[in-house]
């Protein structure tokens, strides 16, 4: 009576039924101490540069400098992926949702959550925002199970 547990028995979503392998888990272990590690960092060098000058421009001059070549990698790579992974008669259409939702929305995003961080503090704020990307995903995954479907099964 050797039966393996699959993943349909046992209800559990393909992300976390992926830590059942050892290799996984360690690789999972290790970019999160790499990313605690990347985010001390960060707060870190923005930290001494607004102890140093003491200038909010500067901070977030620097802040700008550090994030902008993730910024343009991030913006050619999933422009290009969105293009083609979509069907030629629904490449305009998903494009134009794609700018609207990245460069369209970003201003009020952050009009949101500095009035958020402003009236409720900023651990509140960045709370409720995890909390909000949490439940985006758990909808997107209920509502459209097809796209997270592994193509190699």
């Amino acid at each position: 009576m050797n039966e393996t547990v699959t993943r349909e028995k046992i209800g559990l979503p393909q992300a976390v039924a992926a830590l059942k392998h050892r290799n996984f888990r360690l690789f999972w272990t290790g970019q999160c101490i790499s990313l605690i590690g990347t985010w001390m960092q960060n707060v870190a060098q923005a930290w001494l540069v607004l102890e140093i000058t003491k200038s909010a421009f500067w901070l977030g001059f620097v802040s700008a400098v550090q994030f902008l070549p993730m910024l343009i990698t991030f913006t050619t790579t999933s422009n290009s992926l969105i293009q083609v992974q979509t069907p030629h008669h629904l490449r305009g259409r998903v494009m134009s949702i794609f700018a609207l939702i990245f460069a369209g929305l970003t201003p009020v995003g952050s009009f949101l959550s500095g009035s958020a961080a402003h009236a409720w503090g900023a651990p509140v704020t960045l709370g409720l925002g995890a909390l909000i990307g949490l439940v985006s995903v758990s909808v997107l995954v209920a509502r459209f199970p097809a796209l997270f479907k592994n193509s190699a099964h």
